[in-house]
């Protein structure tokens, strides 16, 4: 990890602040970081300062890590944001998305398509 990832952690740790201008591969290193060293607090603040930042831009590494480390929040604002920008619905239909970000995204959607299916009675 990157000096400044472990430095995140660390802040986290003794002041509970985030430093700004926010770097989504920086907060994404830290968080791993975070998750590796078991710091539920930075994990938890990391996250929450992730879901703010979902965007095209970083959208694929957002939800890989969203999928890998099963963060609630974190996938919710990846399956939002997927729902609702032209650019990630076709990177999903193209399958350009890292596997795990595609696996995620494709499951939601099945789900959703299986629950609007009508019961014949």
């Amino acid at each position: 990890e990157s000096k400044d990832a472990v430095a995140i952690v660390i802040d986290l740790l003794y002041t509970a602040t985030l430093p700004e201008p926010m770097r989504v591969d920086t907060y994404l290193e830290a968080l791993s970081l975070a998750a590796r060293w078991d710091v539920a607090l930075a994990v938890s603040a990391l996250e929450r300062a992730l879901v703010r930042s979902v965007g095209a831009e970083h959208f694929g590494e957002l939800a890989e890590t969203a999928a890998r480390m099963q963060l609630a929040s974190l996938q919710g604002s990846c399956r939002a944001f997927a729902k609702c920008n032209a650019t990630v619905r076709a990177k999903l239909e193209a399958g350009e998305l890292p596997n795990a970000a595609l696996d995620l995204l494709r499951d939601r959607s099945r789900a959703t398509a299986a629950s609007k299916k009508r019961r014949v009675a």
